[in-house]
C-alpha cells in the first residue's frame, strides 16, 4: 500500500484549505489514523470485512474506529454529501484489486468487483465539490507503464488492458479542473491537484531516506569538484567510516551527484540527489525534521539567496549526530578576482575561510559563517582545497573545476548536536574575532 505520509499534509490543509480526508481501501487503519492528526474530518471505507474486523480491534485505531464503514468504495462515494460547500477533501483512493493480497485480503475471499477504480473515478466526477478536490491514486503503476521506487507491477496483478483505456479516459475527464502528475515515489502515484492551487505534486511529496530519483553513472570527462574530490576522500578513511555512514542526501547533486561514487563508501546505504526542478535547496521544505543520516553538498551553497537561511534547514533535515559535508568554492582559487564570477553566472555569493578584507562584493568568510551556529553543531574541519593550486594555473582565466587540476574549494565538515532542534537552529550572527584559534 502507498502512504499518505509521503504527502506534505501540514501544507495541505494550512495553505490550500483541504478540510477532510476521504480513504477508500482503508486496510488496516495506518494512513487514516495519520491523516486524522491533520484534518478535524476524517472517513473511509474497506470492503473486505475480515480486514475491517482486523482494523476494528487495533488499539492504534480506536481514535477513528466510528470513520471508517465496512463497505464498497463506490457505494462509499455514493454516500459523500452532494453539496458545494464547504467540502474541499483530500481523497486517497486504492487502485488494488480489492481481493488481492495487496489490498490485504486472500484472493478469492469474497464476491467483491476487481477493480473499482473506474466506478469510483465516474462516482467523483458527480459531485459538485471534485473542482476542488484534490486525489490522490495510490500504486499508480498498476495502470501506468511508468518506473517508480518499487518497480514495475507484475502482470498478473494489473487490470485488463481494456479497464485501464476506460481508467484513462475518466482522468481525461478531470483536465479542465485538474493538473495530473505522476510521482514515481514508493508503488506510483497519480495525483489530480486543482488548477487553483497552482501547485504541483512534486512540490506536495515530501522526500525520504532512500529515494532514487535519479540513476547516476560514471561518465567520460570532468562532471565537476565531487568527481575530483573522490581521489582525495577514498585515501581519507573517515569519510568511508565516519562521515558517508547510513542515509544521505546530496543537496543540488546533478550530473556530478555522489551517488555515483557510493561503491566507494560501503556504509553509505543511499544518498538522495535532491537536484529536481521546482525544489528549494535554500528551505528544503519538502523533507522532515531529522530525515537523514548525513548530508553531502558540493558548489550549491554559492547559488543561494540565502546561505545561513540554507544552511540552518541543512541542519534541520539531518538526525542529531549525524554529519554534513558542504564544499563551497574559495574566491581566489574559483573566481580569482572576478565577480560576478565569470564562470558560472549563477553564483550569489563567495567565499574565503577568513582574510581581514576581501575584493568581492559578495564575499562571507566561512569562520564568521559558521560562530553563527556554533549552538547547532560541532565544526571538525574547515580545509582550503588547494592541493595543485599552483600559480601556473591561476589567473589564467581557467575554471579548475573543470579539469583534472584541483577542487578550487573550501571543505566545511560538521556534525549537528545532539541537543539542536528545529526550532534553535538558526544562525545567530557573531564577530569572526570570537571564532579565531577555536576551529
Amino acid at each position: 500500500m502507498g502512504a499518505i505520509s509521503r504527502f506534505d499534509l501540514g501544507r495541505i490543509v494550512n495553505q490550500f484549505g483541504a478540510n477532510a480526508y476521504i480513504e477508500t481501501g482503508v486496510g488496516m487503519g495506518v494512513n487514516l489514523t495519520h491523516a486524522a492528526h491533520f484534518f478535524a474530518h476524517a472517513s473511509g471505507c474497506e470492503a473486505n470485512r475480515d480486514v475491517h474486523n482486523r482494523y476494528l480491534v487495533r488499539p492504534e485505531t480506536e481514535s477513528v474506529r466510528r470513520c471508517v464503514s465496512q463497505m464498497q468504495s463506490t457505494a462509499f462515494l455514493l454516500g459523500l454529501p452532494d453539496e458545494p460547500a464547504p467540502l474541499r477533501p483530500l481523497l486517497f483512493l486504492n487502485a488494488h484489486r480489492v481481493n488481492s493480497p495487496d489490498a490485504g485480503a486472500a484472493p478469492g475471499s469474497h464476491s467483491l468487483p476487481d477493480f473499482p477504480l473506474a466506478q469510483d473515478l465516474a462516482v467523483l466526477l458527480t459531485k459538485p465539490w471534485v473542482d476542488e478536490a484534490m486525489i490522490v491514486i495510490d500504486a499508480a503503476r498498476l495502470y501506468q507503464d511508468a518506473e517508480c521506487f518499487g518497480g514495475a507491477a507484475p502482470e498478473s496483478s494489473r487490470p485488463s488492458p481494456l479497464l485501464r483505456r476506460e481508467v484513462s479516459t475518466l482522468l481525461e475527464q478531470f483536465a479542465n479542473t485538474h493538473r495530473l502528475d505522476l510521482l514515481p515515489h514508493d508503488d506510483a502515484y497519480l495525483v489530480l491537484l486543482p488548477w487553483s492551487w497552482d501547485v504541483g505534486a512534486w512540490d506536495l511529496a515530501l522526500v525520504r531516506r532512500g529515494d532514487r530519483y535519479t540513476r547516476s553513472s560514471l561518465q567520460p570527462g570532468v562532471a565537476g569538484a565531487t568527481s575530483i574530490s573522490m581521489m582525495r576522500r577514498v585515501h581519507d578513511a573517515r569519510f568511508a567510516t565516519r562521515y558517508f555512514v547510513g542515509q544521505g542526501i546530496d543537496i543540488g547533486g546533478g550530473k556530478d551527484a555522489l551517488e555515483k561514487f557510493r561503491f566507494a563508501f560501503p556504509m553509505a546505504r543511499s544518498v538522495v540527489n535532491y537536484d529536481r526542478p521546482g525544489w528549494d535547496a535554500q528551505t528544503c521544505s519538502n523533507i522532515a525534521d531529522a530525515e537523514f543520516d548525513f548530508l553531502y553538498s558540493s558548489h550549491c551553497l554559492e547559488h543561494l539567496d540565502d546561505p545561513q537561511l540554507a544552511f540552518g534547514h541543512w541542519l534541520r533535515v539531518v538526525r542529531p549526530g549525524g554529519w554534513l559535508v558542504v564544499d563551497v568554492p574559495d574566491e581566489d582559487l574559483y573566481e580569482q578576482g572576478v565577480f560576478p564570477s565569470r564562470f558560472h553566472s549563477g553564483h550569489r555569493h563567495s567565499f574565503t575561510v577568513a582574510k581581514p578584507v576581501s575584493w568581492s562584493p559578495r564575499s562571507i568568510c566561512v569562520l564568521d559563517f559558521l560562530l553563527g551556529f556554533r549552538h547547532q553543531c560541532q565544526v571538525h574541519s574547515v580545509q582550503r582545497l588547494d592541493h595543485v593550486a599552483h600559480a601556473v594555473l591561476l589567473n589564467k582565466g581557467l575554471d579548475l573545476t573543470q579539469t583534472p587540476y584541483g577542487e578550487a574549494g573550501i571543505e566545511i565538515i560538521v556534525r549537528k548536536v545532539a541537543s539542536a532542534s528545529a526550532a534553535t537552529i538558526a544562525a545567530v550572527p557573531v564577530p569572526v574575532s570570537q571564532l579565531i584559534g577555536m576551529v
